[in-house]
């Protein structure tokens, strides 16, 4: 009795596995209790079809359908009723979202076996096979369904739909209407289709008036299959009118509307307002892959009529409808050709522009990275060529790791890397960073050592930057292949001296000249070098030194003018105002009627403590530029700076007149210097340097400075928000930094009245 419960229950089970459209599988496919019996009977008796059925009931329940199917496929043949259940099962896989096409049809396919006269069995499968496109085997099952179940209207729908995918619009029509005149709108929008690939267009038209009425659909549905038919001008008047009065039409209808226009627009040759009606379309939201379609064929079509720029914003449209790759390219490579175009007209920034388009399209594309960098160059924007460069290189870099065991490859990869680190430092050079020019040089350096040229450069920016010492190393890796290069010798010798080896110096330019006498540039360089050693020797007390090393550079560059200057200035400090006289005089005759070589003169004399002379170099200096303010400024400021203030006063009068800022300001530093100052005296200079030079924020940095030593912070304040708004304007980060510096002591001081007098003490 309890096996006999157990069977009936899980005879229960299978009748309950599915239903579809109210009808019971096991029962439909049973069809009555006399061929149901003999399944009930075989589950009843113990054995292992009882345990197969219900390891394939709890395989269904829990939705493992192939499980089911295949227990149910070990049950006894003599075990009957259970096709059906095992028809549902591979139904399901069928149906199964994820499964690829192949096995969705053979799983339907299966079912259909099992349980022929199930018409929805026929009608996936139909479906399945035409996603796999085998469209004559979807027609068959697809009439099958039908003629199982005709009085289901979607298995009719879905057979009108692949008798017109198949041009059998004339069986799809009368299929349609076999039941009388269609009503669903989806019916008739198919009879529409029909009737179009019949070519009846009044009667697709009546179709789809029916649907939509006598209204703008209607025109346009017409239009529509006017366009079809080839009658596009009357299809564009038609369409015309309707894109006129679109606030009627729905959203959607006018972004088909202008769809349709710009296709037949573009079909009379009308490209350029096809390109319009496109844009509109775009404009109004239509996306997805008609525009895009559209788009990209117009686009074809201005590319063969030599439009590319126009070719290029449409482009732009059907990637924005559709992101494909076979668009993207297109486009990046439309870009490409648009900047290269750009740079025959030397129109660089219409080319950065574009391949800076490009190249975000195709991120790996090094020959528009390239290209962009040197566009960049070309622009002066330093910073932003460096970043193309520096992305090239690394990617160049992964590569070069990538190809180390072909020799080949790395030494076309290392090349480049020399080519892109060399970009790099000239930009920084050009932009001033002299430092990371000489760093990024080195590093090409590094891909390929042998190069002279690289590195006769990096030594050229070594000696512009100061950099005597990495100059030097250059050099002399240079010199061990060029030996005998005198511009090589001539440039190490400059860099020993500069660096302070004048042995070293004097070494390498005596050596040139061993082989070179007449070498008149080596012989200047030499002087120099002996120049700096008779200073050095000057220094540390050694006048006889000193002097006889300044004579032999005299002897050896005659016209140096500050080899006799200083020769002169040797005198003095060694007790011979006589010579010193002589040679001064000569110096002085060689340059005319100078009246700032008389200014030097003074100066030398003045710096000893010799007034008398100095004085009479000075009014010399006074008389040859006829009282020139500059030349007066210039005397004031001497006398100033070795603590002559009444000498300076005399001469502080006659510069009411002057009208340069720089010596204006340079001035007025002498004047803040010197031990008996008054601010009375200082502001009118500034004030000023301020007017004739509204834009420099100097001379209210140094108001404000002054206006804090008198105590006046309101206008320190006022000085110093004008300096900021200036320096802010130029860029000029650094006085912005020194100003913040101003500020926070005017706070400090404000807020202090001993620490402000404790200041002026020390100032």
């Amino acid at each position: 009795m309890a096996k006999r419960k157990i069977g009936l229950r899980q005879q229960k089970k299978i009748r309950d596995i599915s239903k579809d459209d109210g009808r019971d599988v096991v029962a439909s496919a049973a069809r009555g209790p006399a061929a149901a019996l003999p399944l009930a009977k075989s589950f009843g008796r113990p054995g292992p079809d009882v345990a197969e059925v219900r390891r394939g009931l709890a395989a269904f329940d829990a939705g493992d359908y192939r499980a089911a199917s295949q227990a149910w496929g070990r049950v006894s043949p003599s075990a009957a009723g259970l096709a059906p259940a095992r028809a549902e099962a591979h139904f399901r896989l069928g149906l199964a979202g994820g499964v690829n096409a192949a096995r969705a049809v053979a799983d339907l396919s299966q079912a259909v076996q099992l349980a022929p006269d199930r018409a929805i069995y026929h009608y996936h499968l139909g479906l399945a096979l035409s996603r796999q496109g085998s469209a004559r085997k979807a027609l068959a099952a697809h009439e099958r369904a039908l003629e199982l179940d005709p009085g289901t209207q979607r298995f009719r729908r879905q057979l009108a739909l692949a008798l017109l995918a198949g041009g059998d619009a004339g069986r799809a029509a009368a299929l349609l209407e076999a039941g009388g005149k269609p009503g669903s709108e989806a019916d008739l929008r198919l009879l529409a289709l029909a009737r179009v690939q019949q070519g009846d267009s009044d009667a697709a038209l009546a179709c789809l008036e029916r649907v939509c009425g006598p209204t703008g659909y209607a025109r346009l549905a017409r239009a529509t299959l006017l366009a079809a038919g080839g009658q596009l001008e009357l299809a564009r008047t038609l369409l015309t009118g309707v894109v006129a009065e679109a606030d009627r039409l729905t959203s959607e209808a006018q972004r088909q509307a202008w769809l349709a226009l710009g296709s037949v627009r573009e079909r009379l040759g009308d490209r350029e307002g096809a390109a319009a009606a496109l844009r509109q379309a775009h404009a109004l939201g239509l996306r997805g892959p008609e525009l895009a379609r559209a788009c990209q064929q117009l686009a074809v079509d201005l590319v063969l009529d030599q439009r590319l720029a126009d070719a290029v914003a449409l482009w732009e449209l059907a990637l924005e409808a559709r992101p494909e790759e076979r668009i993207r390219k297109n486009l990046a490579h439309g870009l490409e050709v648009l900047g290269n175009e750009a740079v025959r007209r030397e129109d660089f920034a219409r080319a950065a522009e574009c391949w800076k388009r490009a190249l975000e399209l195709e991120p790996d594309n090094d020959r528009v990275g390239r290209n962009l960098a040197l566009a960049y160059e070309r622009l002066e924007r330093w910073s932003d060529a460096n970043a193309r460069w520096e992305d090239l290189v690394r990617k160049l870099k992964k590569e070069l790791q990538s190809a180390r065991r072909d020799q080949g490859q790395t030494a076309e990869l290392r090349r480049r890397l020399v080519v892109a680190h060399r970009h790099i430092g000239e930009n920084h050079r050009a932009a001033h960073d002299l430092d990371q020019a000489v760093r990024e040089l080195e590093r090409a350096l590094n891909y390929d050592p042998t190069d002279q040229e690289l590195r006769k450069r990096a030594a050229e920016l070594c000696l512009e930057n100061e950099n005597w010492h990495g100059a030097i190393e250059h050099l002399k890796s240079l010199l061990a292949a060029q030996p005998d290069d005198l511009s090589l010798l001539r440039n190490l010798g400059a860099a020993y001296d500069m660096s302070g080896d004048e042995r070293q110096a004097t070494a390498v330019f005596e050596g040139i000249l061993a082989r070179e006498p007449g070498d008149t540039a080596t012989r200047r360089l030499l002087a120099s070098a002996l120049h700096s050693r008779a200073h050095r020797l000057a220094d540390s007390g050694q006048l006889d030194r000193a002097i006889a090393e300044m004579q032999r550079a005299i002897s050896l560059d005659p016209s140096g003018g500050d080899h006799h200057r200083c020769l002169a200035s040797l005198y003095l400090d060694a007790g011979d105002p006589a010579a010193a006289r002589k040679l001064l005089d000569q110096w002085l005759a060689a340059r005319g009627q100078n009246a700032r070589a008389h200014l030097e003169v003074a100066g030398i004399y003045l710096v000893r403590g010799m007034t008398k002379p100095a004085r009479q170099y000075f009014r010399r200096a006074e008389e040859l530029s006829g009282k020139d303010p500059r030349i007066m400024a210039l005397i004031a400021m001497a006398y100033l700076k070795t603590g002559h203030e009444a000498q300076a006063r005399p001469y502080l009068a006659a510069t009411q007149e002057l009208d340069d800022v720089r010596l204006l300001l340079s001035l007025a530093l002498a004047l803040l210097k010197s031990d008996r100052w008054r601010a009375a005296e200082v502001v009118p200079y500034l004030e000023k340097a301020a007017r004739l030079a509204p834009d420099d924020s100097e001379p209210h940095y140094a108001l404000a400075q002054v206006a804090i030593e008198m105590g006046d912070y309101a206008r320190a304040r006022r000085e110093l928000e004008q300096a900021e708004a200036l320096a802010r304007a130029a860029g000029d980060r650094e006085t912005l930094s020194v100003l913040v510096e101003l500020r926070q002591a005017i706070g400090m001081l404000e807020g202090n009245p001993e620490l402000a007098a404790d200041s002026g003490r020390r100032r």
